[in-house]
């Protein structure tokens, strides 16, 4: 009976110390495993944060060459207009400086 009675605390001691050792390994893998997933969740969101940001910019400048297309679409044919015009009277100018260098001659 004594031997019964050993042999039975000394396989408790061993499942304890099993027991124990599964524990130990089981927080040691959650804790590598919550590391891990944690570094890469960090990771990704680094890399989220910089693609909003680069499409904030996108669209900033997105509605900067909408705008100038609008602007010219509403006022380049009035400009080129303008343009003509003043080419007209800069010729117009050219032939009387030439008239009036021939007429000092």
């Amino acid at each position: 009976i004594t031997n019964l009675s050993e042999s039975k605390a000394e396989k408790v001691k061993e499942l304890d110390s099993l027991v124990e050792q599964w524990r130990d390994q089981s927080i040691g893998n959650s804790k590598s495993l919550h590391d891990m997933t944690s570094s890469s969740m960090n990771t990704y969101k680094a890399s989220i944060d910089e693609f909003e940001s680069g499409m904030r910019g996108h669209e900033e400048i997105s509605k900067s060459l909408e705008d100038q297309r609008s602007f010219v679409n509403n006022h380049g044919s009035a400009h080129v207009q303008s343009i003509g015009q003043q080419s007209s009277i800069l010729q117009a100018h050219c032939d009387n400086l030439k008239q009036s260098h021939q007429t000092q001659t």
